[in-house]
């Protein structure tokens, strides 16, 4: 399609995306509000606050059967969000107002943005009520890392387990938490909708422990999340029909963000973390809600960056894992870290946390604007005079609490956040893997030496970072290899298309598991009518039954053919039995030649799979359902990048499905939305 005529396609759906916005439809109009309502910065959520995080509830010693139920409500709406805040420095700017989903939850009279903190104990249970109060195209709840154990219905995909809640309507999750603890976190699974702010972070404290959380001096959640400044629906239209970039079948690429934040609060006068105890040591959660972008996360001095102190990390995913130490993380979309620092030693100046947006994973062709503003990119890379780079970056202060119980952080303070060649900036054209990639990548001299020419160690993507030595705690060695025929199952993930293919799994329509107007692939799978075009356009594989009483293990093979997928299964922590970290022909490839780590190989939910890279994935047959698997790049998954994984299909319909009465019968229904079951009006 010329130019001419995809921008003015662009025009004209961003004009009637104006006109459905200020025309919807509702089967309620007393909740429809007459213009978007404005608000104040006031009703900002803040994660730092103490008094703000509720207190976990423990359930009776040794745990057991769940006694302790949380209610948590979210009543959903579409506010405008009008930051007021800008932070000092040349680099810095403002944000732009723009319409986000905000919520208003059980112990508030007002919206806010985004929801408030959920934190529960393990063998707990959670009713998530989810009212439906303004947005029109429905809305549905994931708990990101659940294992939803013989409630695979509850999961929340569209599509996949169950269909919108309208507007007008709710619903009430109830969740089952089990013995899993950890940081998790709770969003939409309805595209474009976690990055409009339906997310938040869910940390779940272990039981078992008395007392877990004063064994640290502070234990804080801190998001990462990519901002936009456009309007979040205009960009989304923009990378659906090939505005910027190739264009290759309808789809672009996705827009550069404009801005990094953490906890969706930009600077440091709300970025506070207090040290409540100078002799332990501090807990910080990092949680990558971006709807794109990776971010690298480190700790430096307030007054010396040359002070770079350990992380060791204890918690991936949900997982403990065994104790290792690294100056240096990179946590991309989806993924979740717990670390521990020891904050002596550098008491009398504090600590600032660093996140910044890795600028690698950005090619060359986003940055350029392909002859149209729409596209342009505020990553701005280096010219041949001034060799610096404007990356994106936020920051929060830690410091110790003085004695009249204040702080000792500075508001006014900022980082030095020039990255040079000369000082954190890399330009190095050899470490180009494909033509039109960034040939930039941030260089830590902490990390890479002080000329940033060489990188320390080739084995691994980031250096001084070894993903795959975190294994859990206790351990748990990987499993035998499958059946190479029946338990064995390759994706090839294709980015022309933005789509999903490979030797088991076809292509995939774009969203398609989102545009089935009649039937989720759980109804399908149940009634038996998953087959022929439905099994093809969702996606979907088949991994068996579990034989003779014994659970399990498959393989699951993920193969990018281009640029790197924060790739998510639900239901399940896989194990991860091999990565290759270089280009390997899938079709050639002997997966039985693969050395199995025999003694505790790294275990998460979600991986990052870099771009021409081969990684096995170990998954364990112990939870019937249909599972989500699909990229947390947003944009991506919006476009097709999903498949589904029916595990023990006969257990699911016989022994899940089949057994079901009373409000778990009534649940199902109404999330298939099978005849006779409607969703329940808002009760006032």
């Amino acid at each position: 399609m010329p130019f001419s005529m995809r921008q003015s396609l662009f025009t004209l759906l961003i004009l009637l995306a104006a006109l459905a916005a200020a025309f919807p439809t509702s089967p309620q109009d007393d909740l429809r509000p007459a213009k978007v309502e404005k608000r104040s910065s006031n009703t900002k959520t803040s994660y730092f606050d103490p008094a703000k995080t509720p207190k976990a509830l423990k359930p009776p010693p040794g745990g057991g059967t769940p006694t302790t139920t949380y209610s948590v409500v979210w009543t959903v709406s579409e506010k405008w969000y009008d930051p007021t805040y800008t932070p000092p420095g040349p680099n810095q700017k403002g944000y732009f107002s723009k319409p986000m989903i905000h919520v208003m939850d059980e112990s508030s009279t007002e919206y806010k943005y985004p929801p408030p903190l959920v934190k529960v104990s393990s063998n707990s249970v959670i009713h998530l009520r989810v009212v439906n109060a303004g947005i029109h195209e429905g809305i549905s709840v994931h708990a990101h890392g659940l294992y939803q154990k013989d409630k695979p219905w509850l999961d929340g995909p569209v599509g996949v387990t169950q269909k919108y809640i309208p507007w007008g309507k709710e619903f009430t999750y109830k969740w089952i938490i089990g013995e899993q603890t950890g940081t998790y976190w709770l969003h939409s699974h309805v595209s474009g909708q976690y990055p409009k702010g339906l997310k938040s972070p869910l940390i779940i404290v272990d039981g078992k422990v008395e007392d877990e959380e004063n064994n640290y001096g502070g234990d804080r959640a801190l998001t990462l999340t990519d901002w936009f400044d456009r309007q979040n629906d205009v960009v989304d239209t923009i990378y659906k029909i090939g505005v910027c970039g190739t264009g290759k079948n309808n789809l672009g690429i996705p827009l550069s963000p404009d801005d990094a934040v953490i906890n969706d609060n930009k600077g440091t006068k709300t970025n506070i973390i207090v040290q409540k105890d100078n002799d332990k040591p501090i807990r910080l959660r990092f949680i990558n809600q971006s709807a794109y972008a990776s971010f690298f996360v480190y700790i430096r001095g307030r007054d010396d960056a040359n002070i770079i102190p350990d992380m060791t990390v204890i918690e991936v995913d949900g997982v403990k894992t065994e104790a290792k130490t690294f100056k240096i993380i990179p946590v991309h979309p989806g993924q979740r870290y717990s670390i521990l620092f020891d904050p002596r030693g550098v008491q009398k100046q504090g600590y600032v946390v660093m996140a910044v947006i890795d600028p690698h994973e950005y090619k060359a062709s986003q940055i350029s604007n392909w002859g149209n503003p729409n596209c342009q990119s505020n990553v701005e890379f280096p010219d041949e005079k001034t060799m610096r780079l404007s990356i994106l970056y936020d920051y929060a202060f830690i410091d110790y609490e003085t004695d009249n119980g204040g702080s000792t952080a500075d508001p006014d303070w900022t980082p030095f956040v020039d990255f040079t060649a000369a000082n954190r900036m890399s330009f190095a054209p050899s470490w180009v893997g494909n033509p039109g990639e960034s040939p930039y990548r941030l260089c830590f001299p902490f990390l890479d030496g002080a000329d940033c020419t060489l990188r320390t160690d080739p084995a691994f993507p980031y250096d001084g970072f070894n993903e795959q030595a975190l294994g859990p705690s206790p351990t748990m060695p990987a499993p035998s290899r499958p059946d190479p025929v029946s338990g064995v199952f390759q994706i090839t993930v294709q980015d022309v298309g933005q789509g999903l293919g490979g030797l088991k799994v076809g292509s995939a329509a774009p969203a398609a598991y989102e545009n089935l107007s009649d039937r989720t692939v759980m109804d399908l799978v149940n009634t038996g009518s998953l087959s022929g075009i439905w099994a093809q356009r969702m996606n979907t594989f088949d991994v068996g039954e579990n034989v003779g009483g014994t659970v399990r293990t498959i393989w699951i093979v993920l193969k990018s053919t281009v640029g790197g997928h924060p790739f998510h299964l639900h239901g399940h922590h896989f194990q991860v039995i091999y990565a290759s970290g270089e280009k390997k022909d899938p079709q050639t490839f002997n997966y039985y030649s693969i050395p199995v780590p025999t003694a505790n190989p790294l275990r998460r939910d979600t991986i990052w799979l870099h771009k021409n890279e081969i990684i096995v994935l170990a998954v364990k047959l112990d939870n019937p359902g249909v599972w989500f698997i699909h990229c947390h790049n947003d944009f991506h998954a919006m476009s097709g990048m999903a498949a589904q994984m029916i595990e023990r299909k006969q257990d699911l319909i016989n022994n899940k499905i089949g057994t079901l009465s009373g409000d778990d019968l009534a649940d199902y229904k109404i999330l298939q939305q099978l005849p006779g079951a409607t969703w329940p009006d808002i009760r006032v």
